[in-house]
């Protein structure tokens, strides 16, 4: 299964395009963000931290910072991953909208890449690996927070609030 998204930003304005690519195949979630700019964006991430070593961290949606919501048809209960260009990531369970919020395990950590191409795109790549979630009637929310070296810009597949908000259940787009 693959889809692709062109992501929103919540003001309305953007500097650049965001797309966002998921495949899933054989329990392995692939993503990968792509942005698409008139301007240079090696100046958009000149000043965000290279790549180091995979780790857990909170609060990552305080700076850049890419985000996939997984969730059920028919089920309150949703996923949500986080990954950092940094490197950093983590996983949460929800047990409704902003309710009940666990750290889930990972069976492997997940692989994290950045890169500006030959086309001059910036990308970001991860697998997710061993998906501990039922692959049929799944409904995903895409999100991006870029922070930029004047604001945080709000990236979505959908946005349903009049402020952003990535765990609003109404934004979640079926994949099947």
């Amino acid at each position: 299964m693959k889809s692709s998204f062109e992501l929103k930003n919540f003001k309305g304005k953007q500097d650049f395009n965001l797309i966002a690519n998921i495949s899933i195949k054989e329990q392995i979630l692939s993503l990968e963000f792509e942005f698409i700019s008139t301007s240079k964006l090696e100046e958009l991430f000149s000043y965000q931290k290279d790549i180091t070593t995979n780790k857990r961290q909170n609060n990552l949606w305080k700076h850049t910072c890419f985000e996939i919501f997984l969730k059920q048809k028919n089920t309150d209960s949703y996923y949500e991953y986080n990954f950092s260009p940094s490197g950093a990531w983590n996983a949460y369970r929800f047990e409704g909208e902003r309710r009940g919020m666990k750290e889930i395990a990972a069976q492997e950590e997940p692989i994290i890449e950045n890169f500006l191409d030959s086309t001059k795109k910036y990308k970001v790549s991860l697998n997710i690996k061993n998906l501990d979630i039922p692959l049929k009637e799944l409904s995903v929310s895409i999100c991006a927070v870029i922070e930029t070296p004047t604001e945080h810009q709000y990236f979505s597949t959908k946005h349903t609030s009049n402020k952003p908000d990535f765990h609003k259940q109404d934004s979640f787009i079926c994949l099947a």
